[in-house]
C-alpha cells in the first residue's frame, strides 16, 4: 500500500501534465471533425503571476524571511555569526525567534498545508501532501526540543537540534520553484496567444454562388468556404 501510494505521488504531477496538454489540442482545434471551426476560445486562461495562492510579493517576503531565519540558526551555530547580545545571553530566545520566523513561512505558504491536507482527507495524497508533512513535522520536533530547552542544564548545546530552518527552506525553495515554472509556462502561454490571435475570425461562405462573410464558428457540416490567395484557413475541411 506504501509503495502505490508513492507511485501514485510520484506519478500525479506527470498525468496532471499530460491532460493539460490533452486540453490544450482540443483547444486549438486538434481532433475535430470537417467544417467545425478551430475553437481558439477554449483556451483556458491561468494567472501565472500567483504561485500555490500566494502573490510574487509574498514569496519574495518568504525568502527575505528565510534569509533571516538562516542567518540566526546556521549562521550563528555554525559560523558564530554576530547576533544581538540578548540572544546571545538566552539561547531560548534564539530558539524561540527561529520558531517565530518560521512558522511566519509557513503561514506565508499556508496554501501547501490546505492543499495537502485536502488531498490526503480525499485518500489521494499528493506532492503538497508530502511538503506539508515534511515540514510539519521539522516544526513539531523542534518545539519538541525548544520546550525540552526550557528544563535543560546546558540549552546551548540542544540548539544544534533545531530544525526550524528545515521547516521554512522546503517549503520556500518549492515555492520559488514553482513560480520559475510558471513563469517559464507563461512565456508560452503567450507565444500560444499570439499564435491565436493569428487565426481568422470569419469566413466567407458561398451561397446561391456569392461570397457571404460570417463569423468562423458558424460554419457546419456541408458549407462551402471560399478560401482567395493568401488567407488563412479558417476551419477543417476538405479542398473541393
Amino acid at each position: 500500500a506504501l509503495a502505490g501510494m508513492i507511485i501514485c505521488i510520484i506519478a500525479a504531477p506527470y498525468v496532471q501534465n499530460l491532460l493539460e496538454a490533452a486540453g490544450l489540442l482540443l483547444a486549438l482545434g486538434y481532433g475535430q471533425g470537417p467544417g467545425q471551426a478551430m475553437n481558439y476560445g477554449n483556451l483556458y486562461e491561468m494567472d501565472y503571476g500567483f504561485v500555490g495562492g500566494r502573490s510574487f510579493g509574498l514569496t519574495i517576503a518568504s525568502l527575505g524571511f528565510l534569509v533571516i531565519l538562516m542567518y540566526v540558526s546556521m549562521g550563528h551555530t555554525m559560523w558564530h555569526a554576530p547576533l544581538p547580545l540578548f540572544l546571545t545571553q538566552y539561547p531560548i530566545a534564539v530558539a524561540v525567534l527561529q520558531a517565530v520566523l518560521a512558522a511566519i513561512i509557513m503561514v506565508i505558504n499556508g496554501a501547501f498545508f490546505v492543499r495537502g491536507v485536502k488531498g490526503l482527507l480525499r485518500g489521494a495524497p499528493n506532492m503538497d501532501t508530502l511538503v506539508s508533512l515534511g515540514s510539519a513535522a521539522s516544526f513539531g520536533y523542534s518545539v519538541y526540543v525548544l520546550c525540552t530547552m526550557t528544563a535543560s542544564a546546558n540549552p546551548k548545546a540542544l540548539l544544534h537540534d533545531l530544525y526550524f530552518e528545515s521547516a521554512a527552506m522546503i517549503l520556500v525553495l518549492i515555492t520559488v520553484g514553482k513560480w520559475l515554472e510558471a513563469r517559464s509556462k507563461g512565456k508560452t502561454t503567450d507565444a500560444i496567444r499570439a499564435l491565436m490571435d493569428l487565426a481568422p475570425k470569419t469566413a466567407t461562405l458561398l451561397k446561391d454562388g456569392l461570397p457571404v462573410e460570417v463569423p468562423a464558428q458558424q460554419v457546419r457540416p456541408g458549407d462551402l468556404v471560399l478560401v482567395r490567395p493568401g488567407e488563412a484557413i479558417p476551419v477543417d475541411g476538405e479542398v473541393v
